[in-house]
């Protein structure tokens, strides 16, 4: 039994001191005989306006206390510090010594509380501030736990959070440890599949303590069941319990989009709040690859209750930070924060670093400025980030981000590339990123920001940068290219420029637009030699640059290139490179047959251009 068990994980707590007392308190055989006014005590309980009323009434009428006087006299006090309408605070109220007094009448009467009084006063006195290992609590969570086997799956549920409230002691978790026990074993019996509000709180249960995946499907499946019919408020609580379960599962799903369509069309009834909660909670659930999470049209209704209520930059920044998490983007929220900015250009000029991080980010990630752009650009350079000397910043991203939106700043590009600073930045372990993004730094400043003449990165850091780059060894689109252009001699694979860009592939036209021969009769040295871009130019010819583009380059909704990425494309085009990016995972979604006919499509639309 689990009583058993329980009782023994609990030995050895032994009676605690009495709460509040310097002396012990000994239990009385019996409750006292009502020798006066019940009933007239009772109606004074109910009828009274304060607490310190209520301990008057209490203090008159000490003799004639039961069982059931005690637990009116608890609720009432319950009722007038919840809504307060009580003289004295909270925390008060436990040295008060009419309510030691009632202390000691409830443990006179315990042994004939029902398992709802033990309940209803645990969480009475939990809200006093009554610690858990006091003699009074440690006596109500003995009586609960001889009495565990008859509690129902509502009481299980409160119990789990009233428990979680509560100090640690042995008794707590022992009764802790069984409720996920006892809840797996009562579930079918108990389950009532029409009580939402009930299936609600029984899967948020489940979820915070790791049930079976039986109990959950169970809680699952009767939720699906009512279909869109459920209220805002319910599905709110349902994606919320689906975020914690561990073992997320696809005959989940439906539930989960019901709860997303419900959402989403009626998000106005939410507050901020909750649809802030929503998108922290479904998006770091998508970030850890639960694609289940992802809802395009939940975050265009989260964008859209946003601008509507006019929530002002800062909650509209937390949503944009959110939504750069997954590289989503929403045009009308971007505008919106754009227009903050020019109403009051204090909120770009002088916001914290992450608020000002965040906004770069959304735009560059987004490749999009609105039609006031100009007017915003030298607030940017305003802010004080733009002079701080704080090292662990993200200086070479934040670099190519401004220069992704069309900001140059020569200062900010001599800050990086500065030897010291690249001693510092470049000694960290894992730097691949660090370097690549130095390297595309250097590459915009021999081409799309050519006006550049400041300092340049060292040759060592260059050259190293490029030996990283081009340790690329897959090329996923080489064989469909070969077969369509006629052979690995006209496709050229893993091209340089002078500037280290690495191209994947390029194909030469001549001027009546057909393929010409790139690479001589492979030898081992050849296959080995990296090809440059500038070696192969000829007149009257036109390269076309296919670049392999996996998933990460693109915008998760619109599928566009980001910003960085789009102004890597840049410094190719600037060498007088006609350039054709290829998305990766939208090429190999496609049905094998339309992959040679949608890639021969893409390089002869990118020759036209």
């Amino acid at each position: 039994m689990l009583a058993l068990k329980l009782a023994q994980l609990s030995i050895r707590n032994g009676f605690l001191r009495c709460l509040h007392q310097t002396g012990s308190v000994m239990l009385s055989k019996e409750i006292g005989k009502v020798h006066q006014h019940p009933d007239e005590l009772g109606q004074s309980i109910k009828s009274a306006v304060d607490t310190l009323e209520l301990f008057d009434a209490l203090s008159q009428h000490e003799k004639i206390m039961n069982s059931e006087l005690v637990m009116q006299s608890l609720k009432t006090l319950f009722t007038l510090q919840k809504s307060g309408n009580s003289s004295l605070q909270t925390s008060q109220i436990a040295a008060h010594p009419q309510f030691e007094k009632l202390c000691r009448d409830l443990r006179r009467a315990s042994r004939s509380l029902e398992i709802n009084d033990i309940i209803q006063s645990l969480k009475i006195l939990s809200y006093i501030g009554i610690p858990a290992n006091s003699n009074i609590m440690h006596i109500l969570l003995n009586l609960l736990r001889k009495q565990i086997n008859d509690i129902s799956l509502a009481h299980i549920v409160f119990l789990d959070f009233l428990l979680r409230k509560l100090e640690r002691t042995p008794l707590v978790e022992a009764l802790r440890m069984a409720l996920p026990m006892l809840f797996q074993i009562q579930l079918s019996s108990q389950i009532d599949h029409e009580n939402v509000p009930e299936l609600v709180e029984l899967l948020t249960f489940a979820a915070n303590n790791n049930t079976s995946d039986k109990c959950v499907m169970s809680i699952v499946s009767a939720l699906t069941l009512h279909g869109e019919s459920l209220k805002v408020d319910a599905a709110v609580q349902i994606v919320w319990a689906l975020t914690e379960l561990q073992n997320f599962k696809p005959s989940h799903d439906r539930l989960l989009h019901n709860c997303f369509n419900i959402i989403s069309s009626k998000i106005m009834q939410l507050s901020f709040e909750k649809v802030d909660l929503i998108l922290h909670k479904t998006i770091n659930k998508t970030v850890l690859k639960f694609d289940s999470f992802y809802s395009e049209d939940l975050l265009d209704a989260a964008a859209q209750h946003a601008v509507q209520n006019d929530i002002g930059f800062t909650n509209a920044m937390f949503i944009l930070k959110k939504f750069n998490k997954l590289s989503f983007v929403n045009k009308p929220l971007l505008d919106y924060t754009a227009n903050k900015v020019l109403e009051n250009p204090q909120w770009i000029k002088s916001s914290r670093p992450a608020l000002y991080l965040g906004f770069l980010t959304a735009f560059s990630i987004a490749n999009y400025t609105p039609s006031n752009w100009e007017s915003i650009k030298p607030y940017l350079f305003e802010n004080p980030i733009v002079r701080s000397a704080r090292n662990e910043l993200p200086w070479m991203k934040f670099n190519l981000e401004l220069l992704s939106i069309g900001c140059y700043s020569k200062d900010l590009l001599e800050k990086v590339f500065d030897d010291d600073f690249l001693d510092l930045h470049l000694a960290r372990e894992q730097n691949l990123l660090d370097y690549l993004q130095m390297l595309l730094l250097y590459q915009c400043t021999q081409t799309v920001y050519a006006q550049y003449d400041g300092k340049l990165p060292d040759r060592r850091f260059i050259d190293k940068a490029i030996e990283l780059n081009f340790e690329k060894q897959q090329f996923p689109l080489k064989a469909c290219l070969e077969n369509i252009f006629g052979g690995e001699e006209y496709v050229g694979t893993k091209i340089s420029t002078r500037f280290g860009q690495l191209i994947d592939h390029i194909i030469v036209f001549d001027k009546d637009q057909r393929p010409v021969i790139v690479n001589e009769t492979a030898t081992p040295e050849t296959e080995q030699a990296v090809m440059m871009i500038e070696d192969i130019k000829k007149e009257s010819s036109n390269i076309v640059a296919i670049l392999a583009c996996p998933k990460s380059y693109y915008t998760i909704n619109s599928h566009r290139l980001k910003g960085v990425f789009h102004l890597w494309t840049q410094t190719l085009e600037n060498l007088g490179v006609r350039v054709l990016p290829v998305n990766l995972e939208q090429w190999s979604n496609l049905p094998e047959q339309e992959r040679l006919p949608y890639l021969e499509r893409e390089v002869k639309f990118t020759l036209q251009r």
